[in-house]
């Protein structure tokens, strides 16, 4: 398991004790009942180097589980590990999402980030071509961009991978 995977494999106390936590106080509506506390929560992943973000509730709990699954996400779409190519096989404890013919899983799944930053990954040694990244993790394509396509975020790295390998088609 990679080191990547190992953070996107971690329990949410575990992925906050490599984070630096700032808060904050997020904007809203003024009036009476204004947000006076910080609990917006930004957290820093000091190995990766990657942020993540959250002040839509007025709980810093939620905030900090929101930032937390932002940061999982933001993970998976911006470091990439190289892909193993002809040796690839989807982890047995992530294989279970992938059976009998159809991709099963919630994006808000903890689980998502490492099916997603896989399939980017085999997107990235495909120079962008969905149908070959398919091929390699042994899904069809329209499994393959539906995986992609769960979480705005992870779609938008996709389309950020496939723009940077030229045009991207098939």
């Amino acid at each position: 398991m990679s080191e990547r995977d190992r953070w996107l494999a971690a329990g949410d106390e575990e992925l906050a004790r490599d984070c630096e936590e700032e808060r904050f106080r997020s904007g809203g509506p003024g009036g009476q009942h204004r947000q006076k506390n910080a609990t917006g929560v930004r957290l820093h992943h000091r190995p990766s180097g990657v942020s993540a973000a959250a002040s839509e509730s007025r709980s810093l709990a939620e905030n900090r589980r929101r930032a937390l699954r932002r940061l999982r996400l933001r993970i998976a779409c911006e470091v990439r590990e190289r892909f193993q190519g002809d040796a690839f096989a989807w982890p047995a404890e992530l294989a279970r999402y992938i059976a009998g013919g159809a991709v099963r899983i919630d994006p808000r799944n903890p689980d998502y980030a490492r099916l997603a930053a896989l399939a980017l990954d085999a997107l990235l040694a495909s120079q962008g071509r969905y149908a070959a990244a398919a091929r390699a993790v042994g899904l069809s394509t329209s499994q393959f961009v539906g995986l992609l396509e769960r979480a705005p975020e992870v779609r938008r790295a996709a389309a950020a991978l496939r723009a940077a390998s030229g045009d991207g088609a098939g």
